[in-house]
């Protein structure tokens, strides 16, 4: 299979970004101002945030997905010329088959990363609950109903063994994360393609691809990180009344949408594109 470099993962990336906004324009606009106004919406009305999250979750799971479909299409409409089932709308604003198929395969990545997190936790608690025995004041007040020295106490027991013990659960925790999401970083894609939503193609397709995947990816979580930091240091000029932090929140919202959104997919498509015709199984799909 061809090799999967850093350099050209960035490069091919960035350079979809405006591949997005051309060719899907629309959809694009619809994300980026509904990502924008959702965000605003939670810090200008608190008290609406019983009916706004839900509300958020629905618009987000629609639209996102497609966006998704949208971009999707245009990094593969080359292996299907002429197959109206796979050619992209002009603005980008479409709902079909390969949409669904992208939703289907986001709700079951959602379920195995939500289910691991599940039993990590579970696993956590128990451990963190053993270790504590021995701290019997601190664990006293952690079940207490002071929140402050709740808080202390939370702290004095971190500071021991099972702080320790956790800091470790953690960093196995994200390195498995990360190492999972580069594996399955071609399901989605795979799924909107061949309609297979198998999960041992898409890890096999990212065989020797997954160091310079992680790399990119911390790439792209620290440049969303700046982002953040840009909007909450230039538009927090109130930071003392909570400004800062709102209008931060909601930059980080328009640019991932804007920004990061067609980056990260850009890096599926490159990776994906890169190994489809060393594949069988997808060559098969189509021969």
């Amino acid at each position: 299979m061809p090799n999967v470099t850093v350099g050209e993962a960035l490069g091919q990336s960035f350079r979809f970004i405006g591949t997005a906004w051309r060719r899907a324009w629309g959809i694009m606009l619809i994300s980026v101002w509904l990502a924008g106004t959702l965000q605003a919406i939670q810090g200008l009305r608190p008290e609406w945030i019983g009916f706004v999250v839900p509300l958020s979750l629905l618009l987000n799971a629609i639209v996102g997905t497609a966006v998704i479909g949208a971009l999707f299409r245009i990094g593969i409409e080359p292996f299907h010329s002429g197959d109206p089932a796979f050619q992209a709308a002009p603005t980008g604003l479409q709902w079909g088959g390969l949409e669904f198929r992208v939703l289907g395969s986001n709700i079951l990545i959602g379920v195995i990363f939500g289910g691991v997190a599940v039993v990590f936790a579970i696993v956590w608690l128990i451990i963190f609950s053993v270790m504590a025995q021995g701290d019997s004041a601190n664990l006293s007040a952690l079940e207490g109903s002071n929140s402050a020295a709740s808080g202390q106490a939370l702290l004095h027991i971190l500071a021991g063994p099972a702080g320790i013990v956790s800091m470790v659960l953690f960093l196995v925790l994200t390195v498995g994360f990360f190492y999972f999401a580069a594996r399955l970083l071609v399901f989605n894609l795979l799924a909107a393609d061949t309609g297979s939503f198998s999960l041992a193609r898409a890890w096999a397709m990212t065989r020797g691809a997954v160091t310079p995947i992680i790399l990119t990816l911390i790439i792209f979580g620290l440049l969303q990180g700046l982002v953040y930091l840009i909007g909450l240091i230039v538009l927090g000029g109130a930071a003392a009344s909570g400004q800062g932090v709102f209008w931060g929140a909601v930059v980080i919202s328009v640019v991932t949408g804007a920004i990061i959104a067609p980056l990260s997919i850009g890096l599926q498509i490159y990776v994906y594109n890169a190994r489809r015709s060393g594949d069988a199984g997808i060559a098969a799909t189509f021969s």
